[in-house]
């Protein structure tokens, strides 16, 4: 479902007294020549030129460095991503996703929580992130459902999905005092009923369609114990369920093999070697891995980092690309507009120094929808070095 959200998101100008030229001025061009692209399997091509028709990505089609290309962005040594897609986000809604009234509550969206004016959203672009999902608080064992949100650089946000997928969520945060579920097994207990209830055509119309298998789902897990719960509570139905876990998943191979898909990370430095190695082991099992940056709780950087750190633990380096573009992307149900440098998709693309992967590569500049929303941090040090 893809809803325009039809507000001015503000975002604070890029544009300094002095300069020869607006960045608005400047900002829209019909391609980009750039010297190394991300293909759909995470490696890279030679250099290539980025056609825009509209908001969309025309063509991609190779193209020689030493001629000039009239009307292009040219970044000859550049490397051209997909815009960057945190798939476990609270950009524009920390705080306000919490609702712990009642632990099933199908009914609750995540798209009301977000502050489609929150300085998050810039900040987000300006670290290369044009995609999130955000989804409800983990308090409820059905927490509602996600939503997935694109940046639309200087004009607003567009919401791509407002529907899910559907949360779950399984931890001490869901056990309450006051309200079932008071502990694991109750939690437990509960699912399969509301599940069985589903079977029979009982319950809310998401809970329906998840057990149908219309509806996708994200199980998020706080303790590996957490995991082994949800996966023989949702065993009919984890064909359809990405599980969002972190702490350990080395010794639950057992449980996650029929899953969709695992969502890993934020990773840290400080982080255990057992920990940091998760995503390269699910990923060497066949198991579908993306990395959460779960910004602005963690840095907006969070989203590399982690994937240095997936590869530096194990994780090949064309999966890890994979793993904060595309493999979100799918997992949020959007594959088909973001996530990957494709004909035909939005035109959202992160021009880098160097490989993402490398944390020492710049941004260049940020593009939404064929349009250069920010001018990347060597293009800003020297407006503003102009400007002195």
């Amino acid at each position: 479902m893809v809803r325009e959200v039809s507000y001015v998101v503000v975002f604070v100008s890029l544009m300094f007294s002095g300069a020869s030229r607006s960045f608005a001025e400047e900002s829209s061009r019909p391609s980009i020549v750039v010297g190394r692209v991300m293909k759909a399997d995470g490696t890279f091509s030679g250099s290539m030129r980025i056609a825009f028709d509209g908001p969309n990505i025309k063509s991609i089609q190779p193209a020689l460095l030493d001629v000039e290309w009239p009307g292009a962005d040219q970044y000859d040594s550049g490397v051209a991503v997909p815009g960057l897609f945190d798939v476990y986000s609270e950009v524009g809604a920390m705080g306000s996703r919490d609702e712990n009234s009642y632990a099933v509550d199908a009914a609750a969206n995540a798209v009301d929580a977000i502050d489609i004016y929150h300085r998050q959203i810039q900040q987000a672009l300006a670290h290369g992130v044009t995609s999130m999902l955000i989804a409800p608080a983990s308090v409820n064992i059905v927490a509602g459902a996600a939503a997935v949100v694109r940046a639309s650089g200087r004009h607003g946000i567009e919401v791509l999905r407002d529907d899910g997928p559907l949360v779950f969520a399984f931890g001490a945060g869901v056990y309450q005092r006051d309200r079932e579920p008071t502990s694991r097994m109750g939690a437990a207990a509960m699912l399969r009923r509301i599940t069985a209830d589903a079977n029979d055509g009982r319950g809310h119309q998401r809970l329906q369609a998840f057990v149908k298998g219309t509806m996708n789902a994200l199980a998020v897990c706080q303790s590996p114990q957490d995991v082994t719960v949800a996966a023989n509570a949702l065993r009919d139905n984890l064909g359809h369920v990405t599980f969002v876990h972190t702490s350990d998943v080395h010794d639950l191979s057992f449980e996650m093999e029929a899953a969709r898909a695992v969502v890993v990370g934020p990773l840290t430095f400080d982080m255990s070697s057992r920990t940091l190695s998760a995503a390269g082991e699910w990923s060497k099992a066949g198991l579908k891995v993306a990395l959460a940056g779960q910004s602005p709780r963690y840095s907006f950087d969070s989203l590399r980092i982690s994937a240095a750190l997936a590869v530096q633990y194990g994780m090949s380096p064309a999966k890890a690309r994979q793993a904060i573009t595309s493999v979100p992307a799918e997992i949020a149900g959007v594959a088909d507009k973001v996530g990957s440098l494709t004909p035909g998709r939005f035109g959202d693309v992160v021009i880098f120094s160097d490989d993402p992967l490398r944390l020492d590569a710049k941004i260049l500049a940020v593009y939404v929808g064929g349009r250069r929303v920010h001018p990347g941090q060597a293009r800003l040090a020297k407006m503003m070095k102009e400007t002195r």
